[in-house]
């Protein structure tokens, strides 16, 4: 009988131990910068990723609802960007851009956003309820958000398949990022919401305007106006801030899409 409640423990110990973080192509990229399909799973939580161009969608689950993301899975994406550091094939870029992207993400966020042309869906960290906003392409500030976000109808609901379908070009007008690889060690001008605008030195001690955590990120070391608003709103409003998180959602892309400098 002894031996047979210590077999008992040990199925029971393996089953609680969570799965290896880890990533698989659904549909993989066949150009640099192509549309792509892939899966995150960092313990429990199961991350859909899905590009085509700028657009895109992102849902995390864990139970029954969006998942967010701890330090500890950022700890565990950073381990998987480790493991991948010297992958320099199309896939092995297009993943470090996708884990650099996880690993930035607001930890009050919930993953669940989509993006549609200037059109961005997403969930309210604070009041949980689905919400959608516009931006406008300013050709000197980036995306600039005009007017509060409207909240969907109750019964929206973010799921793992989201209403844009990434395989279709959207007929939504396009936001564009502009890369500021030739702005560096310069002082720049970016925005905010709503209608705030400062000026700040890209490419400080601190990487300031560099689309990734700190001076650590994607591969390509991008530098573009949509990551440069998002650290000029956290500079000025606080990491946690849902207008950040607004701004955030702006920047998304630029993981993928923007060159290096």
């Amino acid at each position: 009988m002894p031996r047979i409640i210590c077999s008992l423990f040990v199925v029971v110990a393996l089953s609680c131990n969570p799965p290896p973080p880890s990533y698989k192509f659904d549909e993989p990229p066949l150009k640099e910068k192509g549309p792509f399909k892939m899966t995150v799973r960092i313990g429990e939580k199961v991350i859909s990723v899905a590009f085509r161009g700028a657009d895109f969608r992102i849902y995390g689950k864990t139970g029954d609802g969006p998942a967010l993301l701890s330090d500890p899975d950022r700890d565990a994406i950073a381990r998987m960007m480790d493991q991948i550091a010297s992958d320099y094939s199309i896939e092995g870029k297009t993943a470090k851009g996708v884990l650099s992207l996880l690993r930035s993400w607001p930890p009050n966020l919930p993953l669940a956003m989509e993006r549609d042309g200037a059109r961005i869906r997403m969930i309210h960290p604070e009041s949980k309820a689905a919400i959608e906003l516009s931006l406008q392409d300013n050709a000197t500030l980036g995306a600039v958000l005009t007017q509060e976000p409207r909240e969907l109808p109750p019964e929206f609901a973010f799921t793992s398949s989201f209403p844009t379908a990434v395989g279709v070009q959207s007929v939504q007008p396009a936001l564009h990022s502009t890369s500021l690889c030739d702005k560096q060690w310069k002082m720049h001008t970016g925005n905010y919401p709503i209608g705030k605008t400062f000026t700040h030195l890209v490419h400080d001690q601190q990487c300031f305007g560099r689309c990734g955590m700190g001076c650590a990120g994607i591969p390509n070391n991008a530098y573009t106006q949509a990551c440069f608003n998002h650290d000029g709103c956290v500079d000025a409003r606080g990491y946690l801030d849902f207008y950040c998180d607004i701004i955030f959602g702006a920047a998304v892309p630029d993981y993928t899409l923007a060159p290096g400098c």
